[in-house]
């Protein structure tokens, strides 16, 4: 998501874009077997796949998901951005703390996938993309 969020600002190019898509995206897959390797004796183990609560039907939960992932997306772009002379503080701060309150406010419905290729490598991995 931060990843088509600097390109469509015109931070990186489109090959970097897709290199670093599909480096996220594998990267994501081969933690989640090796977490699924780790802790396979674990019952009922759902290796961290986001699920809609009850309640929360699909349209309900892609609205909150963009909300979260737009709030984040936004945040990291705006303390980022070499073309702002106006930034001060600590970036990695603020996206920490954005980082946080997106969970904070989307976890319980969603399980909160703001990252969107952390949660395709637990879908994939558990097979289920039941809502993905």
């Amino acid at each position: 998501a931060v990843t088509l969020g600097l390109l469509l600002s015109c931070q990186i190019s489109i090959f970097k874009a897709l290199m670093y898509i599909i480096a996220q995206c594998l990267g994501a897959v081969v933690a989640t077997a090796i977490l699924s390797g780790v802790t396979s004796s674990v019952p009922n183990n759902l290796l961290g796949l986001n699920a809609l609560s009850g309640g929360v039907n699909a349209g309900q939960g892609l609205g909150i998901e963009i909300i979260a992932t737009l709030q984040l997306v936004l945040c990291v772009l705006a303390t980022t951005d070499r073309r702002r002379t106006d930034v001060s503080g600590s970036a990695p701060l603020a996206i920490g703390l954005s980082v946080a309150l997106g969970h904070l406010l989307a976890i319980d419905y969603t399980g909160c996938g703001i990252n969107p290729a952390r949660s395709f490598g637990s879908a994939l991995i558990a097979n289920n993309f039941e809502n993905h």
